[in-house]
């Protein structure tokens, strides 16, 4: 695969810190992902007010792990440390860890093709990842919407 010099040139290794997100979680096959996340984002917009001690102004989504062909995904807030859990909604608690981050500014449709690209860059450079992503940057509605996108480094 040949890379953008733009890609390539805006992807870093960083730490982030702690990370607390509430939200609702999404176990499926991947193959029904593409209709069950959508369902769960509508979800947590209609409750959002329910989230009102959120760190960061969008929302965030994270792979949290594949076992077999089953994907977990959660939908969420980053919330402060301690917030109580809404009826139905879960909490994930994210430890201080480091990742390979790009900051995707197309449509919301492309963030898989950014994710691909930045697991390619990852194996040319030879850093070893995992399957747990971060992607913050959803508003409610869904409309495209800068993004930062993290995979987890594995050391």
């Amino acid at each position: 695969m040949t890379f953008d010099i733009k890609f390539i040139q805006t992807m870093k290794v960083i730490t982030l810190p702690k990370i607390t997100l509430i939200g609702i979680e999404v176990k499926a096959h991947w193959k029904e992902l593409h209709q069950k996340i959508p369902a769960a984002w509508n979800k947590l917009f209609t409750r959002k007010v329910e989230l009102s001690n959120r760190t960061t102004d969008s929302y965030t989504e994270v792979s949290a792990n594949v076992i077999g062909e089953i994907y977990t995904q959660i939908v969420g807030a980053e919330m402060k440390a301690g917030q109580p859990i809404p009826v139905g909604m879960t909490s994930l608690q994210i430890p201080k860890q480091v990742y390979l981050h790009f900051h995707h500014s197309g449509p919301l449709a492309q963030i898989v093709d950014s994710f691909g690209k930045m697991y390619d860059y990852a194996d040319k450079k030879g850093l070893k990842t995992d399957e747990f992503k971060i992607d913050r940057g959803y508003l409610p509605g869904l409309p495209d919407s800068p993004h930062d996108l993290y995979i987890k480094v594995v050391k």
